[in-house]
């Protein structure tokens, strides 16, 4: 299951065509420091010290009060405010729909997010394309999506923009390499995929687990999992020098793991992300981000 950089000694500049490094264990807490410092550094930050971002909330849960929770501690640290909305199972809808416009109309409003898993009665395509695309800081609707597939210079979904940080600053270039998806919502694996096929690599994307799919990850040069399955990937499935970007949330023995088997593949893998301190705190930072760049973009309409 299951969120632009101003450094541009960093990230930028010519990609080899072979990582420089062996078994890398990406450090998402420090990764996530950086993006949180461009933030900080960003005259326009001040800008919106007292507007809002609001966070729709359907049938709340320990997992979902979790991940509130991370966004609400860096909106403070941000000097941000994160309002969340909390709505009953069973709200229909139109009703739904009906609090999206308020915020869309409400000038006080920076950012919207619907908080993910929804209940199954609700259309989320529909609800999705209800948020006004400068306060879509997820990239859920159609035309968020839509301006980030064509739009070079137009924000991305927030574990798209996690995943292009790490590439860059590890000088992974992802052209002609086979990448295998592993899980197809709108979060994560349609707008990875779509990222990966649009820089040149060579994709093939599941959205359930299947034991016939080892032959294909062994076959991998980059593997994307979200799929929310407790340690599904083993050392076996897996070739020597993997790129593994682990963007799964489980819970097992009571404590927080990925979709791949970390402690058996880090030594396998030329780069992984671990669960927790990954790719997640990451994702959490991009999205403010998104909120600082959309309101750019807003200015300037």
């Amino acid at each position: 299951m299951v969120e632009r950089v101003s450094d541009k000694d960093e990230v930028d500049g010519p990609i080899p065509s072979v990582p420089t490094f062996k078994n890398m264990i990406v450090d998402g807490i420090q990764l996530s420091q950086e993006i949180k410092n461009q933030i900080k550094n960003d005259p326009v930050l001040k800008e919106i010290s007292q507007k809002q971002i609001v966070a729709i909330v359907v049938d709340e849960n320990e997992e979902i009060k979790r991940f509130i929770r991370q966004k609400e501690k860096l909106a403070s640290e941000l000097g941000l405010v994160l309002k969340t909305l909390n709505f009953d199972k069973n709200i229909s809808l139109e009703e739904l729909i009906n609090e999206v416009e308020k915020l869309n109309n409400n000038q006080d409003v920076l950012g919207i997010i619907i908080q993910l898993p929804l209940p199954p009665h609700l259309d989320s395509p529909k609800l999705f394309n209800s948020i006004s695309v400068f306060k879509d800081i997820d990239l859920l609707s159609e035309a968020a999506f839509n301006s980030f597939y064509y739009q070079n210079n137009f924000i991305s979904p927030p574990v798209v923009g996690a995943i292009d940080y790490i590439f860059k600053k590890y000088n992974v270039n992802i052209a002609n390499k086979l990448a295998v998806v592993l899980g197809a919502g709108r979060l994560i694996g349609l707008p990875v995929l779509t990222w990966l096929a649009k820089n040149g690599a060579i994709t093939l994307s599941f959205n359930d687990w299947l034991s016939t799919y080892q032959d294909v990850l062994k076959s991998a040069d980059i593997i994307i999992s979200g799929l929310g399955e407790p340690e599904i990937i083993k050392e076996n499935f897996i070739k020597e020098g993997v790129i593994l970007i682990d963007t799964g949330f489980n819970i097992k023995d009571e404590k927080i793991c990925g979709d791949s088997d970390f402690e058996s593949l880090k030594n396998k893998a030329s780069l992984i992300t671990p669960v927790p301190k990954g790719i997640g705190p990451m994702t959490v930072a991009l999205l403010f981000k998104n909120v600082l760049e959309l309101y750019k973009i807003s200015k300037n309409q």
